[in-house]
């Protein structure tokens, strides 16, 4: 009998024992709906509201419609927003930013990074690397903060739409280039800042208007 009752205990210890959960990786502190490996790959959202987190290894992103947010992880990533309001992260490696269609928020990781707004009113805030990003069409926000950044707006697009761009610390490059009354802050560091001729507002920066 006591074998039995001995065997029984067990039995009832294991049937209580929770299997232990699966948490998925926070991405801007939501929950990920898309989680990638360790490999090299290209990890496709819905046409719904994703939560993306790529894994290890040089991965594409392509978001798809909806109000996507997406982060890199180690590796050179490209991550793709669409259409909707997207927020977009990179993290370890030379990562590049693609906003698409939207009113997307873009934040540079700790490497250089590189990508475009699109079209949208879009914020862009670079790491501590060297970046290169264009905002695109829209009335973007750009912020290039640590590092020899180049950062600006697109040249001859036709865009009127004013942009605000603020270089940070390091030695930068702004553009704005597309026509529009924009403002180009250099703010610390030896800054160039080409703009439209007339047009445009400088400070803290050498000034080569564009003709």
């Amino acid at each position: 009998m006591k074998k039995i009752a001995i065997a029984m205990s067990a039995v009832a210890l294991v049937a209580l024992a929770a299997p232990v959960a699966y948490a998925a990786p926070l991405c801007q502190g939501l929950q990920s709906t898309i989680v990638g490996t360790g490999a090299s790959e290209t990890l496709t959202g819905t046409s719904g509201n994703d939560v993306i987190f790529a894994g290890g290894g040089n991965d594409t992103v392509n978001a798809g419609s909806g109000d996507d947010t997406v982060c890199g992880n180690s590796g050179d990533d490209i991550l793709n927003g669409s259409n909707g309001r997207d927020r977009i992260a990179g993290a370890a490696g030379n990562d590049e930013l693609n906003g698409g269609l939207g009113f997307d928020h873009l934040l540079g990781g700790g490497d250089n990074d590189s990508g475009s707004g699109g079209e949208g009113n879009d914020v862009y805030k670079g790491g501590p690397g060297n970046d290169d990003f264009n905002g695109g069409t829209g009335s973007d926000t750009l912020y290039g903060l640590s590092g020899d950044d180049i950062i600006g707006s697109t040249s001859g697009s036709g865009d009127v739409s004013p942009d605000r761009i603020f270089g940070g610390i390091g030695n930068d490059t702004i553009n704005a280039l597309d026509g529009s009354q924009d403002l180009l802050s250099g703010q610390d560091g030896t800054d160039t800042c080409t703009g439209d001729a007339g047009v445009d507002e400088y400070s803290g920066c050498e000034i080569s208007n564009q003709a």
